[in-house]
């Protein structure tokens, strides 16, 4: 599930700079493009300077404005298809990929997936937490007792182990269960 959600959070990043490329192109949208297709139109996209943008292109093609701020114009030409253009500026084809709600339409539904991995790692967390934290306990007993052993003299040709030592009162209830526990005889003075 982290490396779901590593994953979603880097795709996530990738669609947050797609929009951003995409948001002058906000006009565009998927009918539109599809009713070119359908009148034997094909769409090129392009980016150019102001300065640049030469106005003897739209006397050579059909141009349509889509966007236009102080850096840049984005526009479109739309010729038959397989029809050459030879202008001056940066041609792009994201627009053509994607459209800008289809980008925000996924980069919603991978929040939603974000949050349901999240969710699902806190139910995980609040579930096998106290579980592992009694399997850790556990096992600092059974590591305690080991120490113990290995602190213990061993008498009877090493067929008994004595160990002797001193319980605060609070505390002899707790050391009585662990020697039930392990299966050890004890004498209590």
């Amino acid at each position: 599930l982290r490396k779901q959600l590593e994953e979603s959070h880097v795709k996530n990043s990738i669609l947050n700079k797609e929009i951003e490329k995409l948001q002058p192109w906000a006009e565009l949208t998927r009918d539109y493009l599809s009713q070119l297709a359908v009148n034997d139109k094909e769409p090129h996209c392009f980016i150019s300077h102001p300065t640049h943008f030469n106005l003897n292109w739209v006397k050579k093609y059909h141009i349509e404005i889509i966007n236009q701020n102080e850096d840049a114009i984005y526009f479109l030409i739309i010729t038959k298809p397989g029809a050459s253009i030879e202008i001056d500026a940066e041609e792009t084809v994201e627009p053509l990929r994607f459209t800008l709600n289809e980008l925000i339409n996924q980069q919603k539904d991978l929040k939603e997936k974000v949050t349901d991995i999240e969710v699902k790692l806190n139910s995980i967390a609040h579930t096998e937490i106290p579980t592992l934290t009694r399997e850790q306990q556990m096992l600092i007993a059974q590591l305690n007792v080991k120490i113990v052993e290995l602190n213990t003299k061993n008498t009877c040709e090493e067929k008994l182990q004595l160990l002797e030592g001193f319980v605060p009162k609070n505390k002899e209830d707790q050391l009585q269960q662990c020697m039930k526990a392990f299966n050890v005889h004890y004498v209590q003075h």
